[in-house]
C-alpha cells in the first residue's frame, strides 16, 4: 500500500494523548466501512487532523499514458 505523510506531524508526541475515532460506517448501506482512523487537535493558531484510511487503490484519471511525458 502507497503511504503519504508529512514528517512533522506524523511525529509530533501529542498524536499518542489524543482520542482516536474508527467506529464509521455507511448508514445508508449494509457494506462495511473500510477501516478508517480520524484524529485532531487544535491550538491557538491552528487545527491539526490526520487519517488513516486504507482499502483499493484509488481510482486516478489519466488522459494520456505516454512513458514520454
Amino acid at each position: 500500500m502507497k503511504e503519504f505523510s508529512i514528517p512533522k506531524l506524523i511525529d509530533f508526541i501529542g498524536w499518542d494523548n489524543i482520542v482516536e475515532l474508527s467506529d464509521f460506517s455507511y448508514p445508508w448501506q449494509n457494506e462495511k466501512a473500510p477501516a478508517t482512523k480520524f484524529s485532531a487537535y487544535y491550538n491557538e493558531s491552528h487545527v491539526h487532523f490526520r487519517f488513516v484510511a486504507s482499502g483499493p487503490k484509488p481510482l486516478v484519471f489519466v488522459e494520456n499514458n505516454n512513458k514520454m511525458d
